[in-house]
């Protein structure tokens, strides 16, 4: 307890290779934005162009089609790769929360609620035929 009544922080010890650098907790912060960015081109561009040609005019369907089977070709590699960068932005985040207390940021989750988006429709696919 300090003068005024209102418990202390406790201090956290540190992990090995963290630094008392205050400005660690915001490149955190801004090494997760660039992974979510990352993962929003991955995963989130294949949606827009499968939601775009959905939309498209029967003459642009064939183009449409043609990259909807070249993601199909590629799109185990894809995952993984998404796997790979939610899994970083993970980390990211327990880093961001040990060093400041805060809770996980939102912009996280939609990442993880890309991720398990695409990860279903991948399954569909392959479930479905």
């Amino acid at each position: 307890m300090n003068d005024t009544s209102v418990p202390a922080a406790k201090a956290q010890p540190l992990h090995a290779h963290a630094s008392r650098d205050e400005r660690t907790p915001e490149r955190t912060h801004w090494a997760h934005v660039a992974v979510v960015a990352i993962h929003a081109l991955c995963c989130g561009v294949p949606i827009v162009a499968s939601l775009a040609g959905l939309a498209a005019s029967a003459a642009l369907m064939g183009g449409v089609l043609r990259f909807h089977s070249f993601l199909h070709g590629r799109e185990l590699w894809l995952l993984g790769i998404s796997a790979v960068l939610v899994a970083a932005g993970w980390l990211a985040e327990q880093r961001f929360v040990r060093r400041t207390g805060r809770a996980v940021s939102p912009l996280f989750w939609v990442s993880l609620a890309c991720f398990a988006f695409n990860a279903a429709i991948v399954a569909g696919h392959r479930i479905g035929g």
